[in-house]
């Protein structure tokens, strides 16, 4: 596990675990040990991704619409084409690796999903 991220000092459960198993109830140990040990059964899967075709990254959207492959047309990001992520990934450049869902029909009344014409326009301005 990293010491740090972004310079802001990383606290794991097992760090907890270890500093307090001396002094804290076994009992509350004893849950915290297997918590950590059944964690990935236990820990929150990803989301399904029920609303998409396919996860590329936006790059390969970009290059993609460049050539004219209208494969999918439409892509998704939480907020927007208006959001705080999508402005974060254009800002940092993040959008060439981040993943995106996309699809190849529109999904109405979902304010999650954009014309990627839109996020194109988007990212070249």
């Amino acid at each position: 596990m990293p010491e740090r991220i972004d310079e802001a000092p990383v606290l794991t459960w097992e760090r907890v675990a270890a500093t307090f198993r001396d002094v804290a109830s076994p009992y509350w140990i004893g849950v915290l040990d297997e918590a950590l040990c059944r964690y990935h059964g236990l820990a929150a899967q990803p989301s399904s991704g029920e609303n998409c075709d396919a996860r590329i990254t936006g790059q390969d959207i970009y290059d993609r619409h460049r050539r004219g492959d209208a494969t999918y047309t439409w892509m998704g990001r939480g907020g927007g084409i208006g959001g705080p992520k999508l402005q974060e990934d254009v800002e940092t450049r993040k959008w060439r690796t981040q993943k995106y869902e996309v699809r190849h029909d529109s999904l109405c009344n979902n304010r999650n999903w954009f014309a990627i014409a839109d996020f194109i326009k988007k990212i070249e301005s």
